[in-house]
C-alpha cells in the first residue's frame, strides 16, 4: 500500500509513525504534526455512497488514511475552518495544499455522524479514513463488498466512476425463445442484445457498474425464473390527459345547468372516472369483445364484382377515405375471392361524400339473423312521462363491432389501390343492425327498460322527477 503525509513545510523531516498514525504537536524532532494517508491499490477501490450536510456523493473508503479529507468543493456553506500549516504531500513528493478543518456531519445508510473533516485538494469528493470507521465501529467485509454498522444499516459498496467490473452471472434458458419486445406499447423502443453461452461479456468502455443494495447475485443455484405480472412503462401522455378533461368540461358545463349543486358535483365525478370512453378525434374508435359478427353463406361460391369506374371528382375523395379507413384500422389489404363494388354517395345537404360499398350480391346469398329489431312505439311509450333525458351516441357504432376472421374475407372490395377488406362490422351488410342490437342488449342487461331504452345506435337512459342516480 502506497502512502502519502502531511507536514509543516516541504523541508519537514518525515515522521513514521507506523501506516496511518497521527503524531501528537511537538513529538519527533519538533515537527508541528504528521499525518500519513494511504490510498487502496489502484482497481480494488471501495467507495460507498454518502451525504456530506446533506449533499450526495461518492465516498472512499479507505483503511490507510488516519484521518477523512474532502475536497475544497464539498465544504457545506456556513462550515468554519480551522487554520492550519499542515500540507499534504503525494507518494509522488509533490504537495497539495490544505485549507483547514472543520466539523461536517457524514451521513452513510442513514447513520450520521458529526467528525472534523481535513479540507484538502484530494481527487475524490471525500476520503472515509481511520477516525471515521472507529468511531462509527464500521465492519468492513470485502468479500461481500459491504460496509457494516454494530447495530445499523448496512451499505453496499459500489465501482468509481469510468470504470469497469467483471461479473460472473448464469442465466437459465428454456426451450421457448421470442424475439418480441416486452412491451410494444407506443413510444416504447425495443432494445435486443446477443450473447454465446459461456462466455463472458465485456462491460462497456467508460460505464459505471453499480450493484444496488439488498440485490441477490444470480447462482447456478437459483431459483428458476417466473414471469411477474406486466408492469405499467409508458408514462401517462399528459397533454392527451388535458384533452380528455377538456371535453369532460364541455359535456358537464352543458348538462349541469338545471341541477343542483350536490348533482353537479357528482355528475363531475362521474364523467371523470369514465373520460376515457370518449373520443378525441374521429380515428379514435373502441372495440367491443362481446360480440363477433359473423356471415354465413353456407356453400355459396365466392361472388366477384368487377371493379366499378369512378367519376373523377370522385376519385379523390375516395382516396381520403381508404387512407382514414386505413389509418383507423377499420381495413386491411386483402386476398380473398370475394370482392364487390364501390360506390361514392354524396350526402344530403352537403359537398362531402359517403364511401359505400354494395354487398347486395354477398346478402342474397347471407343466411339471415332473425334477432328482433325495437319498435319506435314501443320506445316511446317507455319514456313516457319522465322528465330527464339523456343519449349517448357511439362514434361509428358499427366500426367498434369486430368481425370474425373468416367473415373478413367476404367484406373485400376492389378499388383502384387493390383490394381491401373490412376488420369490423361494414355498413350494408344485410345481418349489422341484427348483431348491433344484440350488442345493445348485452350491454344494457339488468338495467330495467323502464330506466333505459335502445333505439338502434342510441341509448336513452329515462328519469323520472325523483332524478335517479347519474350512475345507472
Amino acid at each position: 500500500m502506497s502512502h502519502a503525509d502531511l507536514s509543516p513545510a516541504e523541508g519537514a523531516k518525515r515522521h513514521s509513525w507506523g501506516s496511518g498514525a497521527l503524531l501528537p504537536p511537538g513529538a519527533g524532532d519538533g515537527a508541528e504534526s504528521v499525518m500519513v494517508v494511504g490510498w487502496t491499490h489502484a482497481g480494488n477501490f471501495c467507495y460507498v455512497p454518502v451525504a456530506l450536510a446533506g449533499a450526495p456523493c461518492s465516498a472512499l473508503v479507505d483503511t490507510g488514511s488516519t484521518a477523512t479529507l474532502m475536497r475544497p468543493d464539498m465544504v457545506p456553506v456556513g462550515t468554519q475552518l480551522e487554520q492550519t500549516s499542515v500540507q499534504l504531500r503525494t507518494v509522488t513528493g509533490e504537495l497539495a495544499p490544505m485549507l483547514g478543518r472543520g466539523k461536517v456531519v457524514i451521513t452513510v445508510g442513514g447513520l450520521s455522524v458529526e467528525l472534523r473533516v481535513w479540507v484538502a485538494e484530494v481527487q475524490d469528493p471525500c476520503i472515509l479514513g481511520l477516525d471515521f470507521l472507529k468511531f462509527a465501529r464500521c465492519l468492513l467485509d470485502l468479500g461481500e463488498n459491504t460496509l457494516s454498522f454494530p447495530g445499523g444499516p448496512t451499505v453496499r459498496m459500489i465501482s468509481p466512476p469510468r470504470s469497469s467490473r467483471s461479473a460472473p452471472l448464469v442465466v437459465k434458458t428454456t426451450e421457448t425463445q421470442s424475439s418480441r419486445p416486452l412491451n410494444a406499447r407506443p413510444r416504447c423502443s425495443p432494445a435486443y442484445s446477443t450473447a454465446e453461452r459461456s462466455s463472458p461479456i465485456p462491460p462497456a468502455p467508460d460505464s459505471q457498474l453499480t450493484s444496488p443494495a439488498g440485490s441477490t447475485p444470480l447462482s447456478p443455484s437459483a431459483a428458476p425464473f417466473t414471469p411477474s405480472a406486466p408492469l405499467p412503462l409508458a408514462q401517462p401522455n399528459m397533454e392527451e390527459e388535458a384533452d380528455r378533461l377538456a371535453v369532460v368540461r364541455g359535456i358537464w358545463e352543458r348538462s349541469c345547468g338545471h341541477l343542483e349543486p350536490e348533482q353537479q358535483e357528482e355528475l363531475w365525478q362521474l364523467l371523470t372516472e369514465f373520460k376515457g370512453i370518449f373520443a378525441l378525434t374521429d380515428a379514435e374508435i373502441g372495440r367491443t369483445h362481446l360480440v363477433h359478427h359473423q356471415i354465413d353463406t353456407g356453400d355459396a361460391r365466392p361472388i366477384r364484382s368487377p371493379p366499378r369506374r369512378l367519376p373523377m371528382a370522385y376519385r379523390e375523395a375516395a382516396e381520403c377515405a381508404i387512407d382514414e379507413m386505413q389509418h383507423a384500422g377499420i381495413i386491411e389489404p386483402s386476398a380473398s375471392p370475394w370482392a364487390s363494388g364501390v360506390v361514392m354517395v354524396k350526402k344530403k345537404n352537403t359537398s362531402k361524400m359517403r364511401f359505400c360499398v354494395d354487398y347486395r350480391p354477398l346478402n342474397k346469398v347471407t343466411k339471415k339473423d332473425s334477432y328482433p329489431m325495437p319498435h319506435v312505439d314501443e320506445a316511446l311509450d317507455t319514456v313516457a312521462g319522465s322528465s330527464w333525458f339523456s343519449s349517448l351516441d357511439l362514434r361509428a357504432g358499427y366500426w367498434q363491432v369486430p368481425l370474425d376472421p373468416e367473415s373478413k374475407l367476404k367484406t373485400a372490395f376492389c378499388t383502384a389501390r387493390g383490394l381491401w377488406q373490412f376488420r369490423v362490422l361494414s355498413f350494408g351488410l344485410c345481418n349489422a343492425p341484427a348483431t348491433f342490437e344484440r350488442l345493445m342488449e348485452s350491454v344494457l342487461i339488468g338495467i330495467p327498460r323502464r330506466s333505459a331504452s335502445c333505439t338502434w345506435t342510441t341509448y336513452w337512459p329515462t328519469a323520472a322527477p325523483s332524478r335517479r342516480p347519474f350512475r345507472r
